[in-house]
């Protein structure tokens, strides 16, 4: 497939996914970060690059328009004969493993995050709130409100919600598991 009508296609599929374009870069803004594809043309010939970036707002400044050298996170996409929907799902893809400042702080951890920025710059950021536990089901005994859900935990009672919808705080010896 030429050049043109590939970029063309896979325009068109980033469009559907709220990517929008300015000259040879197409962006979407998702909350947490800012995705980038960028045409690059080839200094030997007529070939061309597709870079991929992803941005932390947090340490960006407020530049939502980002080169892929600006991003934290960039990657070189081949294109390998391949046509634009096969593109388009690589990129999304990885567009979606750093859909977030946690997803990032995994790929960190996994030492395979193929990332520019330094970890100096990524430890200044304030820690992440933990991950809350998942809920645990309970009924309680000896009271008519019968099953319910712990949303969270005070010394000696639990906050338990039900199915009417109200939040009551009980003594722990007065559950049981369901």
């Amino acid at each position: 497939m030429a050049i043109d009508p590939l970029l063309a296609d896979l325009g068109r599929i980033l469009r559907q996914h709220e990517f929008r374009k300015k000259g040879n870069r197409w962006f979407r803004n998702g909350g947490e970060v800012i995705d980038l594809l960028e045409v690059q043309g080839s200094q030997h010939g007529g070939g061309y690059f597709l870079n991929l970036g992803v941005l932390l707002r947090e340490l960006a400044p407020l530049d939502l328009e980002p080169k892929s050298y600006d991003c934290h996170f960039m990657r070189r996409l081949d294109e390998g004969g391949r046509e634009a929907p096969a593109i388009a799902a690589e990129a999304l893809a990885w567009f979606d493993s750093l859909a977030s400042r946690r997803k990032m702080e995994a790929l960190f951890a996994s030492g395979e995050s193929g990332a520019l920025i330094t970890r100096v710059a990524f430890d200044k950021l304030p820690p992440l709130p933990p991950i809350p536990p998942p809920p645990v089901p309970v009924r309680v005994k000896h009271v008519k409100f019968g099953a319910g859900v712990i949303t969270g935990t005070f010394g000696a009672s639990v906050d338990v919600a039900f199915d009417d919808g109200l939040v009551r705080r009980i003594r722990r010896d007065f559950l049981e598991d369901v």
